[in-house]
C-alpha cells in the first residue's frame, strides 16, 4: 500500500518522537535516576520515586509502542497529555531562560504528538 503524504509525515514523525521518548527517557538524564527523583522531589511533587517510575514507563514505553506502531494513536494522546504536565509541572519559571526552553520544546512535542493522533493510522504499511 502507499502511504498519503499525511500518512508517511506522520510514520516519520512517530518515529522521531519514539527516538526522542527512548533516548531521552528520565533515567538517561545527567546524573542517573537519583538526580532526576530528587529534581521530581525539588519541585514540590509528592512521591517522587512513584512519579520517577511513572514516567520512565510513559517515556520509554510509550517511545517503543510509537517505534512498532502499536496503538500509535493512543499512546501518541497520552505522550502529548504527559509533555504538557510535565511542561506546567517542571518548566513554569518562565523567567529561566532555560527552562522556557524546556517549556516550548515540550508543547512543541505535544503539538507534533497530537498530528500523530490525527494523520496516522494504526495499520499503516509501508
Amino acid at each position: 500500500t502507499v502511504l498519503s503524504p499525511r500518512g508517511a509525515a506522520a510514520l516519520k514523525a512517530s518515529g522521531a518522537t519514539a527516538i526522542h521518548m527512548t533516548v531521552n527517557a528520565p533515567g538517561n538524564q545527567p546524573g542517573g535516576w537519583e538526580a532526576t527523583i530528587g529534581y521530581i522531589a525539588s519541585s514540590g511533587l509528592p512521591f517522587a520515586t512513584l512519579g520517577f517510575a511513572i514516567a520512565v514507563a510513559v517515556e520509554l514505553g510509550g517511545g517503543l509502542a510509537l517505534a512498532f506502531g502499536f496503538q500509535a494513536r493512543i499512546v501518541a494522546a497520552i505522550l502529548a497529555a504527559f509533555s504538557i504536565v510535565t511542561a506546567l509541572a517542571f518548566h513554569n519559571n518562565l523567567a529561566d531562560q532555560n527552562q522556557l526552553i524546556n517549556l516550548l520544546k515540550n508543547v512543541v512535542m505535544a503539538g507534533g504528538l497530537l498530528q500523530i493522533v490525527a494523520f496516522y493510522g494504526n495499520k499503516v504499511k509501508a
